[in-house]
This record gives structure tokens, C-alpha cells and sequence, in this order.
């Protein structure tokens, strides 16, 4: 099974904060205070449901490590995971897993699409209306908010997996993949200016 994994799950697989804590030390007569910086473990969510979901990602790094799931990332999502707090590899759900490379969508489409229209002939006028298609899908996903939503929808499919309940994982998935698709372009967009 492949998973391709968003910021979502990286920033949940991390099960500890920074924290720092001033602390009295005394040295002889003289006595100062110091922050000693260190790790906490992240307070729970307020939902049960959403925590629970977010324990199954030990299940997800070790389905991993045994190579039971392949995990893949791509450029546009390590690079977003750049902007968080500083990394602690030790207190990290997903350890050692090894992540593959996915190349970016549009680079795929692309290589996808070209491959396909050398083989028609009719390369200059589908690509055109292929670019044209990404900008407005572009320009519509701009103005959406969908991160919070798709983080909570993709720990639910990965809930699922994690108990071995794949006919709700594939429910979960499909229910997920119609509503990608239904929200990629609307007649709206057209009526609006970018």
C-alpha cells in the first residue's frame, strides 16, 4: 500500500513541543535564574475521536519500518514543513521511516500529458488547455482554506488503516477523492476575477 503523507501528519507525528522552564540556581552565595530549554509532550486535543487518529500514527511508522506501507512525500510539502519549530527526530511518531520521493504534480501531469500527446500529435493546443485548467484550479484552491479539513479527513483514512478497517478506510478515501474532485473547478471562478 503507498500513502503520500502531507504536513498535516508530519507536524501530528510530533508528539513533543519545546518548552522552557526557568529554573533557580544557586552557586555558592549567588543565586540566578535560567531558562533551560528542552521538550514536552503535546497537550491532547480537545476531540477524542481527532486524538485517537493522531495515536494511530505510531501504527502508521511502524506498518512503515516493516515496509508493510510505502510513505511518500514530494518538494511543495517539505518544503512548507520547513516554516515549523525546530525538529526533535527522537520524539517523532514516524522515526526512521523511510519516505520516499513522489515528483510534484504538476510535474507528473505534466510528463503524463506530454507522453500522451507525442503519440497524437496534438501537443501545442492540449497542453495549453491543460495549463490553463492548473491555473484555474490554482487560483480556485487560493481562496479555499482546505488544509484543517483534508489534514482531519486524511487521519481519518489513516485511523482506519491503523485498525485494519479497510472497507471504511476505502469509503473514507473515495468519500475524500469526490469532494476533491467536485471542488477543482466551478463556472463560478469564471464570473470572478482572480
Amino acid at each position: 500500500m503507498k500513502i503520500l503523507l502531507d504536513n498535516g501528519i508530519f507536524s501530528h507525528a510530533e508528539f513533543m513541543r519545546p518548552d522552557v522552564q526557568e529554573r533557580r540556581i544557586s552557586w555558592g552565595d549567588v543565586v540566578t535564574v535560567l531558562p533551560v530549554h528542552g521538550f514536552r509532550r503535546k497537550e491532547p486535543h480537545n476531540d477524542p475521536e481527532y486524538q485517537r487518529q493522531i495515536d494511530a500514527l505510531f501504527t502508521v511508522g511502524r506498518l512503515i519500518r516493516e515496509d508493510r506501507i510505502e510513505a511518500y512525500n514530494y518538494d511543495e510539502i517539505a518544503v512548507e514543513g520547513y516554516r515549523g519549530a525546530a525538529k526533535f527526530p527522537a520524539c517523532n511518531a514516524l522515526r526512521a521511516c523511510k519516505v520516499h520521493h513522489c515528483p510534484p504534480p504538476l510535474t507528473r501531469s505534466k510528463f503524463r500529458s506530454t507522453t500522451n500527446l507525442m503519440e497524437s500529435g496534438d501537443l501545442r493546443a492540449t497542453s495549453i488547455i491543460d495549463q490553463l485548467r492548473r491555473l484555474v484550479e490554482y487560483c480556485q484552491a487560493r481562496k479555499r482554506h482546505p488544509r484543517r479539513e483534508q489534514a482531519r479527513e486524511h487521519l481519518a483514512i489513516i485511523g482506519a488503516i491503523a485498525s485494519q478497517d479497510m472497507l471504511k478506510a476505502a469509503a473514507l478515501l473515495r468519500a475524500h477523492l469526490e469532494d476533491a474532485r467536485r471542488k477543482k473547478s466551478t463556472a463560478a471562478f469564471f464570473n470572478s476575477s482572480l
